[in-house]
């Protein structure tokens, strides 16, 4: 069973997937017979219905949240990367967030 929490900022509202093991394995099976790919769907799952605007808004907006967050795991992995490295993955974070606050805003 997929349970969504929503944890609310000023004015930007979170949705977190949660999904427990089985319908991950059931998920995962699904996407090896070629069904899905387990983390689009989740993506498509949370955003559904979520947001007043276009699919394909609600799409990019998904993406820019893919993003960011993988931006967040790639820099936490960086570990022996030159300062440079840092203020660059900085610098592409602060402008995702600045661009996932605008969509929000708009």
């Amino acid at each position: 069973m997929i349970k969504k929490d929503k944890s609310s900022t000023k004015k930007t509202e979170i949705v977190i997937v949660r999904v427990t093991l089985q319908e991950k394995k059931r998920l995962n099976q699904k996407a090896l017979r070629g069904g899905t790919n387990v983390s689009e769907w989740i993506r498509r799952t949370a955003l559904d219905k979520e947001l007043p605007t276009p699919k394909s808004d609600r799409q990019l907006y998904a993406n820019l949240l893919l993003i960011y967050d993988s931006l967040k795991t790639l820099r936490l992995q960086v570990k022996d990367e030159s300062e440079e490295a840092y203020k660059n993955l900085d610098l592409i974070q602060s402008l995702l967030k600045t661009m996932i606050q605008r969509f929000l805003n708009h």
